[in-house]
């Protein structure tokens, strides 16, 4: 079993409009089970600020109608994930729940993960989305699958 401490921070320093702010803080505390994946997993990561860059952005909106330079929503953020890792016969077998938490929406997630060996790896999540305002929750249901050669 592995524990794993990071932290991080950002700031732009200049921008064409002084207006514009751009920072962000976070970092992350994860128990790792060994090599073998077998074993208790926990991550928790909290955010504040904009704790990536948001340089994407520039590529999803044309600029002529690109409104004028605004700051991200610097609020706070918390996630998480606890799982389980077992082997099932042959496989690693790992179910996990996880949240996020922020202003103004919580995700809940309950997931299975599946690995036989290397990967092919095959994972299945299943998410609530609630927004804080008084829209009705989102539920998806996402599968995920790697293969190596």
């Amino acid at each position: 079993m592995s524990l794993t401490l990071e932290a991080n921070a950002r700031l732009l320093l200049a921008h064409e409009d002084l207006r514009y702010a751009e920072w962000g803080a976070g970092g992350a505390m994860r128990i790792q089970p060994d090599v073998s994946g077998q074993g208790l997993s926990v991550t928790l990561a909290p955010t504040w600020g904009v704790a990536t860059a948001a340089t994407e952005r520039l590529w999803t909106i044309p600029s002529e109608i690109a409104p004028a330079a605004t700051a991200p929503d610097p609020a706070a953020r918390l996630e998480g994930e606890i799982g389980y890792g077992f082997a099932g016969g042959q496989a690693l077998e790992s179910p996990h729940v996880g949240w996020q938490l922020a202003h103004d929406e919580r995700v809940y997630i309950l997931g299975y993960g599946y690995r036989l060996g290397q990967p092919p790896e095959l994972n299945l999540d299943a998410r609530r989305r609630e927004p804080v305002s008084n829209k009705s929750p989102e539920h998806e249901i996402e599968l995920r699958g790697e293969i190596r050669w």
